[in-house]
């Protein structure tokens, strides 16, 4: 018997998703608070290779609404890629790379290698760039309801993980204690020097970088996938808290959704595996992920979610007491496509395969 209750979701009534680039889009997926699925996807998402490179970014709404929404983007260099993406309330912020090369296809270092926040509203309008002054390496950015925006990165020359409040003009507010505890006074510092100085043990970069940053009403969690630390809880304000996770014994913290409350979070937990069992492929297998509800103040578990189709992965959104799935799912009389010459058949094809988005009550 489990400790918690079981609640079995049955999606239904998908609506098919027309017009993204074909691949795993679940994977790619960023959602909002209400429900808005955010998605970078390359022409081929399937086959994209890291490095250099700019995606695309579409929007999903839980109605199947696609748009296709266009970045405010640095001009005048000649390597720009994507290093992170938030969603905060009514507000989208791109974490660029920008490296500017007199000859782009020399192996030495790049002439200027800066970094930019991209900032738009969801539909991407009220485009603006912002152009970080920062002495680190930034990694994961977000944004605080007040308009301060929150930079997660990586002090290179003194291998020293900064977590820092950076003003609206790129400049930094101050830095924060990353390794604050819930009993200990909330912990400031104006230079990377203190920062330096202090005698906590901090995370290291591989840890970092797979951090992820999480809106929670008008706050953010600091969440790190692949461990079970507690969650960070952070304020622009110096408010500061911290959230245990009582996972199953085996499990690890895969990701968490954006929170539709303050009462509850959804969060994914996969199998933790020090060498993960390859596949008939050769290739390595991935992790069985469960996926639970959790109190957002004492970190208890309080029911577990199972369903058939789709699989946990391609759940996107938890918003207001509902769980939102983007998949591929067999759909009858869905009509075929023109081929090159721009004909179409006359007849439907009877249970093709189709991206759709589902939503189900929890």
């Amino acid at each position: 018997m489990f400790p918690w209750p079981i609640r079995e979701i049955h999606f239904s009534g998908g609506k098919p998703v027309l017009g993204l680039p074909v691949g795993d889009v679940a994977a790619h997926a960023r959602c909002s608070n209400d429900g808005i699925n955010f998605l970078d996807l390359y022409a081929d998402s399937a086959t994209a290779q890291p490095g250099p490179s700019m995606p695309e970014l579409y929007s999903v709404s839980s109605t199947a609404g696609v748009k296709h929404l266009v970045r405010k983007i640095p001009v005048g260099y000649t390597n720009l890629s994507l290093r992170d993406f938030f969603v905060a309330d009514h507000t989208l912020v791109t974490l660029l790379h920008a490296e500017r090369r007199d000859d782009p296809d020399t192996t030495a270092p790049p002439r200027d290698v800066r970094y930019f926040l991209s900032v738009s509203d969801y539909d991407g309008d009220q485009a603006s760039l912002v152009s970080l002054d920062l002495k680190f390496k930034p990694l994961k950015v977000a944004l605080f309801a007040s308009g301060d925006f929150l930079v997660l990165g990586w002090d290179e020359a003194n291998l020293l993980p900064l977590l820092a409040l950076v003003k609206e003009d790129g400049t930094i507010r101050r830095f924060i204690d990353l390794d604050h505890k819930p009993e200990e006074p909330y912990k400031a510092y104006s230079s990377i020097k203190e920062v330096e100085s202090a005698p906590e043990t901090r995370p290291d970069l591989a840890t970092l970088q797979r951090a992820a940053f999480v809106s929670f009403n008008g706050q953010v969690m600091l969440t790190y996938p692949g461990t079970a630390r507690d969650i960070r809880v952070l304020s622009s304000l110096g408010g500061d808290g911290s959230i245990p996770i009582a996972l199953p014994g085996g499990f690890v913290l895969h990701d968490v959704l954006p929170a539709g409350d303050r009462r509850t979070l959804i969060l994914r937990a996969e199998e933790k595996r020090d060498s993960p069992p390859a596949g008939k492929d050769g290739s390595a297998s991935k992790p069985m992920l469960r996926m639970f509800e959790m109190d957002a103040h004492y970190g208890t578990l309080l029911r577990e979610f199972i369903f058939d189709q789709p699989a946990i992965a391609d759940v996107t959104c938890s918003p207001a007491n509902k769980l939102t799935a983007i998949f591929y799912d067999t759909v009858a009389n869905v009509a075929q496509a023109a081929d090159a010459n721009g004909n179409k058949p006359n007849q439907s094809t009877e249970n093709a395969t189709q991206l759709i988005i589902a939503t189900a009550p929890r």
